[in-house]
Formats: C-alpha cells, sequence, structure tokens
C-alpha cells in the first residue's frame, strides 16, 4: 500500500515546489523589506528567484530579518553571495 502512495507524494511534492517558484512572489518582497527597514529595490523576484541587492548600509539584524522573514513565508531561495574583490 505504502508503496503505491510513494509516487503520488513525490508528484505532490514536486508540483507544490513548481507552483512556489512560479509564484511572482514581489508583494510579500515588498512587505519583507519594509519590515527589515529597507528600500523596495533591494529584493526583486526575477527569474523565479529572489535577489537580494544589500545596499552597504544594511546591518546585521536587517539582514538577518530579510533571511528569517524568506524562510517563514516559504519563498524559495537560491543562497549564495558574490564579493566586490574587496
Amino acid at each position: 500500500m505504502i508503496r503505491r502512495l510513494l509516487p503520488i507524494f513525490a508528484f505532490m511534492l514536486m508540483e507544490g515546489l513548481a507552483l512556489a517558484e512560479g509564484k511572482d512572489w514581489t508583494p510579500e518582497l515588498e512587505a519583507i523589506a519594509d519590515k527589515c527597514g529597507l528600500p523596495h529595490d533591494s529584493l526583486k523576484w526575477i527569474d523565479g528567484s529572489v535577489r537580494w541587492f544589500k545596499p552597504e548600509s544594511a546591518t546585521y539584524g536587517q539582514s538577518m530579518c530579510v533571511i528569517g522573514e524568506l524562510r517563514a513565508k516559504g519563498i524559495p531561495i537560491k543562497q549564495g553571495f558574490v564579493s566586490d574583490g574587496s
């Protein structure tokens, strides 16, 4: 019985992830920016993922606020860090 249901559950899980990535999360990102004290243009939904253009003046607390809110709202994120070379 469980072996029959396992493929169904796997399909439902994959379908849910596809729906989450296909949604436009811009309103939620603007709410996160407001809550964390960042400008709206610092969080953007581009090509199915969040792009975070962190202002140099952003504090550690603001950064942790953004990460926590993205996770709490279930917004799909791919984390990576880019250095400016300094």
